[in-house]
């Protein structure tokens, strides 16, 4: 009687593909809101358009995504404001759209924005600041967050807006506003931002025997500026 090997049959299956990568964050953001990735916010939180009531009056409330605790004017959902638009395209389009209706220069949008406020979230929109200036823009208004223009370009590192506005008569020892009243100056924050510098390039941290003048610390405080806590941050392209 011929013998015969007994062989187990072992089912073998394709390994299982790995899993895709998880999103970046900011996929899973609203791209009109705060990116913690990038560290920028969108048209619903700063420079955006605002709804109006039937008067055409600001529509004051609750703020996108929570990003401000005070109430301020709300967003209306269709992106940013011709004004915005126009300071990131640039001086020209900006000098356009004031040709087309002079009171834009005051335009309020989302975090309670001016158009100077607008110029001090970007490298680009600094250099619209001088054409606003020259229009009669407010140098000293407030946004929602308690900052001026010159705060604005202090937090951001934005030297040449920020010399535009010291030239103005901006004032770099101006104390913020509510929400949080007197707790910084343009001039501490471009120091901070010197300080954060220094430390980034392990640079010795001394300090000049004497203060150099507020428009020399703002024009050259290099570095990332560590901006306050719920304040809005450097606007997204």
């Amino acid at each position: 009687m011929p013998h015969f090997k007994h062989y187990s049959i072992v089912r073998y299956s394709a390994p299982s593909p790995p899993p895709p990568p998880p999103p970046r964050a900011y996929e899973r953001y609203d791209p009109d809101g705060f990116d913690p990735e990038r560290d920028t916010v969108g048209a619903g939180i700063y420079g955006g358009n605002v709804v109006r009531d039937v008067e055409g009056n600001i529509v004051v409330g609750r703020q996108y995504q929570d990003h401000n605790a005070r109430p301020g004017p709300v967003y209306a959902g269709t992106g940013y404001s011709p004004m915005s638009n126009a300071i990131h395209r640039g001086p020209d389009a900006v000098k356009a759209l004031l040709a087309t209706d002079a009171a834009l220069k005051e335009e309020i949008s989302t975090g309670g924005a001016r158009p100077l406020h607008i110029c001090g979230m970007s490298k680009r929109g600094q250099h619209s600041a001088q054409v606003l200036i020259d229009a009669g823009a407010d140098i000293h208004a407030f946004d929602s967050y308690g900052y001026t223009p010159l705060h604005r370009m202090a937090s951001n590192n934005l030297a040449a807006g920020a010399e535009a506005l010291l030239r103005a008569g901006a004032d770099p020892l101006a104390k913020s506003a509510e929400p949080f009243p007197g707790k910084e100056t343009p001039l501490e924050i471009a120091k901070a931002s010197r300080a954060c510098a220094r430390r980034s390039s392990a640079e010795p941290p001394a300090e000049p025997l004497t203060p150099p003048p507020p428009a020399t610390v703002l024009a050259s405080s290099g570095g990332a500026a560590p901006l306050r806590d719920n304040a809005a941050d450097t606007l997204r392209d």
